[in-house]
């Protein structure tokens, strides 16, 4: 009964969203500026980009007259051109930082682009938290001086401000302060890095108690699994898994395409194949002087690696001729599984063959390359004296 269930096709789609997993906390960069995470937010209609240094927790911000490459590239130079080059950024797959152009810009500027999983934005946490401040920070009546007093306040997860981990030396704000809090001091990152450790502790046990975490086996290559997303109600047909590319993230193949998923939106899953993709059926005209019909496959019928000029061209569950010559005469018996044609008689012959929608080996023929068959049957002559055709069905 358990191995029942759990192959149930409609049981394995209704299944509710896997648990979340622990998360994992992001290492401490050894220096500022060495490791960025970047992301686009949206505000009173208005879009920004955002950057924040992984180490210190400066952000820089930019607003964006338009939400293109070239736009993003551009203040995205007059940032690196303030607070240097990292060596690696950390976006998410928009368009604007996957673009050619971005690739380029990557490797002339010398740093690493890494992505992450694509509808899982926890990954780039820091960018994630660093938009929210950026929020609140716009919504100030003075963005600039609200920009100015974060920089200079004094972080949790640090124990300094990010103007002190970036430059040295506190930021003179309009709150009034000592002129000698304004000299240059030297950050002790010993302690900058038990702080932040100490911190991300907190914050791991905090979130496994919310969530009640639970983690998840790791997939291997040929693995079947089934995807769903966050926010969809059911999980979609099985993909298989091609590799993986990065903790807790892999490439899934799929009849729609080749995917990018976290971990957790994906399920294993249980006596289910992944479909496969049959390309439909389009017909091929090939004289306009003929009326032309589908005509089922026949079990005996397989392509093969070359055709003669007469064979069929195959396309799915059809059979589509191609133009040529009209040759002799072509055997046109049809038999069936029981020995009889639909009609009722023992064989068809003279007219087109119908398409009855059975599966392939209903039925077996072999068609002109016409798409016609021949040997009409003989006219014949009425009592009245009038010459008619009869059809094939009424042929003794």
């Amino acid at each position: 009964m358990k191995k029942l269930v759990e192959e149930c096709k409609h049981c394995q789609e209704k299944r509710p969203s896997q648990t979340k997993e622990p998360l994992i906390p992001t290492e401490l960069p050894r220096r500022t500026f060495q490791k960025c995470g970047a992301d686009l937010c949206e505000l009173k209609g208005q879009s920004y980009l955002v950057l924040v240094d992984y180490y210190s927790r400066y952000i820089e911000l930019a607003h964006l007259k338009t939400i293109t490459s070239a736009e993003v590239i551009k203040n995205m130079k007059d940032m690196f051109a303030r607070q240097g080059i990292p060596e690696i950024l950390v976006s998410d797959n928009g368009t604007q930082f996957t673009s050619g152009e971005f690739q380029i810009f990557a490797k002339e500027w010398g740093f690493k682009h890494v992505t992450t999983s694509p509808h899982f934005p926890q990954a780039n946490g820091e960018a994630e938290r660093a938009v929210q401040t950026a929020k609140k920070i716009l919504s100030q009546d003075d963005p600039a001086l609200a920009l100015l007093i974060y920089r200079d306040t004094p972080i949790e997860a640090t124990g300094y401000s990010p103007a002190q981990l970036a430059s040295g030396r506190r930021l003179r704000t309009t709150l009034p302060t000592l002129s000698e809090n304004l000299e240059p001091r030297v950050c002790e990152k010993s302690t900058v890095a038990a702080s932040d450790a100490k911190a991300k502790e907190k914050n791991n046990q905090t979130f496994d108690r919310r969530h009640g975490v639970r983690p998840l086996d790791t997939l291997l290559p040929g693995d079947i699994v089934m995807q769903k997303l966050d926010g969809e109600k059911s999980w979609r047909s099985p993909t298989v898994v091609q590799q993986q590319v990065a903790p807790r993230s892999y490439v899934v193949k799929s009849p729609r395409g080749t995917f990018r998923r976290n971990r957790r939106h994906l399920r294993r899953s249980h006596g289910l194949q992944p479909e496969k993709s049959t390309p439909y059926p389009i017909p091929v005209q090939t004289d306009l002087s003929l009326h032309k019909a589908h005509i089922p496959v026949s079990s005996d019928q397989k392509s093969g690696a070359s055709h003669k000029a007469s064979s069929p061209v195959q396309t799915g569950s059809y059979v589509h001729n191609e133009p040529g010559p009209c040759p002799g005469p072509v055997s046109s018996d049809v038999s069936s599984s029981s020995g009889a044609s639909p009609g009722g008689g023992g064989s068809a012959r003279g007219s087109p063959p119908r398409n009855t929608g059975r599966d392939a080996g209903g039925s077996t023929f072999s068609p002109s390359p016409l798409g016609i068959i021949n040997n009409s049957p003989t006219p014949v002559t009425t009592r009245s004296g009038r010459v008619i055709t009869m059809p094939a069905r009424f042929k003794e």
